[in-house]
Formats: structure tokens, C-alpha cells, sequence
């Protein structure tokens, strides 16, 4: 993601996140959006240098969906 601008990569993390919490809001998530999705936002996590963020949010993922 180093070629986006630090405005694009917050827009970007932002946006994944978004669609991660709403399927995650649902009544009947989709365990394997919830899974490419958040394996995606901490993939972006890892990129662009937050992995302490990006450890964290998986473990809160692996915990809730048995990844």
C-alpha cells in the first residue's frame, strides 16, 4: 500500500473497517467474509506499520471466529 497517501491509507483502513463491522453486526454474519475481511484489514495493518494493531485486531478475530 506505499503507493497511496497517507489520506488514501486511512480512507482505505477506514473503509475495511466499516465492512467488517457491518457484517459482523448482522444477525447471521458470513464466517468466511469475516474472515477475508478482517484477515485483510490486519494484512493493511502489517503494511503500513501498525503491528501492534494488526496482532491485536487478529487475535480478537481468531477469538470470536475460531479462525
Amino acid at each position: 500500500m506505499s503507493y497511496l497517501s497517507d489520506a488514501d491509507t486511512q480512507a482505505t483502513l477506514h473503509d475495511t473497517a466499516e465492512v467488517l463491522k457491518g457484517e459482523a453486526s448482522k444477525i447471521n454474519p458470513d464466517p468466511g467474509k469475516l474472515k477475508r475481511w478482517g484477515g485483510r484489514l490486519v494484512q493493511m495493518c502489517n503494511d503500513v506499520g501498525i503491528k501492534v494493531g494488526g496482532h491485536a485486531l487478529a487475535q480478537v478475530l481468531i477469538k470470536m471466529f475460531g479462525g
